[in-house]
């Protein structure tokens, strides 16, 4: 069942192929944004991930050449670091937070101190009293993500003593309204499972869902032992520990390592890391604690080799998926799931050497070099309802490498009786 996609007219045509191997039509794709592309008065120097409101519109953090700091969203700035007065901002982590409507947070420099900064202005800065936990302070603020209705989500660090060095971690939720209003959500010391979490067992790796009804986390566990300590947490539950068995998906074999989590409002979750199978087989994507597609599977022809590792995963509302993984000779690829619980049915989207047609002619105008999303921006790919996917990529295009950020739509071939990916733009 074919439909109509707004400005995206040339894109469900174009990746009406198999696959995107070598020798397939190229895959259409929109520019948004470049590095190099005049903006703000200055020119984009440096291109960061794409993070979505609810409504599945872009934003990004961009750098600029002047050295300010700009949130792109949608197609316009809403923020320039340079337009603020009265306090230093400098820096910022290419981890950001997108709500409807232009809201955002960030986390830059603020007059020396680590922070958190959205539309509203300053959140909270180390040193600042730790709100919701009396005789604590805040001395770093790292990972913003944003729900759709603007309330903020981010990883913080405490000390019992002002400007003191850090001795715990808490997660914050808090409104970026004023007044504002914080909740403390997770912090060094809650027991969990049974176990306390320790110093650092906060990770950095976590996802809130839309509704903020359900918070996937990785966390560290004072267990007494470094060989069961690091465990998957969901909604106040253990879901998966180091060293415990995964269970029938994959009998004999048990949890390792976990690299990445990501959650929906249904509160599906996805989890990918390594068991302590063997090597050449042990990384993995689960649904649901249930692993379906590993190193060593052959996914819509493309073959996860030994080596075979996840870069970046995403889930949406509608229960559809996006992973991407680095495969032998640096290789990625970029595989969609139209049923995150059949994720070994996921078709190929993007690969190294995959054609681009970056004007809607039908031929290729660049070369796919690299899909530049990674765990270390939270789940490293976002992946909205309305049937667009945002992505920052590198290109070859005429011999010259560029980055950018591209919208793509999803294949025409998922698009059959019955099905309907999302309402219509």
């Amino acid at each position: 069942m074919a439909r109509q996609l707004r400005s995206l007219p040339p894109l469900v045509a174009a990746l009406a192929c198999t696959c995107a191997h070598a020798g397939a039509p190229p895959v259409a794709a929109d520019v948004l944004l470049s590095q190099g592309d005049a903006l703000a008065g200055s020119t984009v120097a440096t291109l960061n991930p794409v993070f979505l409101d609810g409504a599945g519109r872009p934003g990004s953090l961009v750098v600029l050449a002047n050295g300010n700091r700009a949130i792109w969203y949608d197609g316009a700035v809403v923020f320039d670091s340079g337009d603020v007065a009265g306090t230093v901002l400098a820096g910022g982590e290419a981890t950001i937070g997108i709500g409807d409507g232009g809201a955002f947070v960030y986390s830059p420099n603020a007059d020396g101190e680590d922070s958190v900064w959205t539309q509203a202005g300053l959140l909270l800065r180390g040193t600042d009293p730790a709100p919701g936990l009396p005789g604590q302070f805040t001395t770093f603020h790292s990972r913003p993500s944003m729900l759709p209705d603007g309330r903020a989500v981010w990883v913080g660090g405490l000390t019992d003593v002002q400007g003191g060095s850090t001795q715990g971690r808490v997660l914050y939720r808090a409104s970026t309204t004023a007044p504002f209003a914080y909740e403390p959500l997770l912090r060094t010391g809650d027991v969990v499972g049974g176990f306390a979490i320790g110093t650092t067992g906060i990770g950095f790796q976590y996802q809130m869902s839309d509704s903020g009804a359900h918070l996937a986390a990785l966390l560290i566990l004072q267990t007494g032992s470094t060989a069961n300590d690091n465990v998957v947490y969901l909604d106040g539950s253990v879901v998966a520990r180091e060293g415990s068995p995964v269970g029938s998906s994959a009998p004999g074999e048990n949890w390792q390592n976990f690299a990445g989590v990501a959650v929906n409002d249904a509160g599906d979750w996805l989890l990918a890391g390594d068991t302590d199978g063997a090597t050449a087989t042990d990384a993995f994507l689960a649904f649901n604690g249930e692993l379906q597609v590993r190193e060593g599977d052959l996914v819509d022809g493309e073959l996860l080799g030994a080596g075979s590792a996840l870069r970046a995963i995403a889930i949406n509302n509608l229960g559809q998926a996006l992973h991407a993984w680095n495969t032998p000779g640096n290789v990625r690829k970029l595989f969609f799931a139209n049923d995150a619980g059949r994720l070994h049915d996921s078709v190929l989207l993007l690969r190294t050497g995959s054609g681009l047609d970056l004007t809607g002619d039908g031929n290729a105008d660049a070369t796919l070099v690299d899909i530049l999303g990674t765990f270390t921006t939270t789940t490293g790919l976002s992946l909205a309802e309305d049937g667009a996917i945002h992505i920052q990529a590198s290109y070859d295009q005429g011999g010259n490498t560029r980055v950018s950020l591209l919208r793509l739509a999803l294949p025409d071939r998922l698009f059959y009786d019955g099905f309907q990916a999302a309402a219509p733009f």
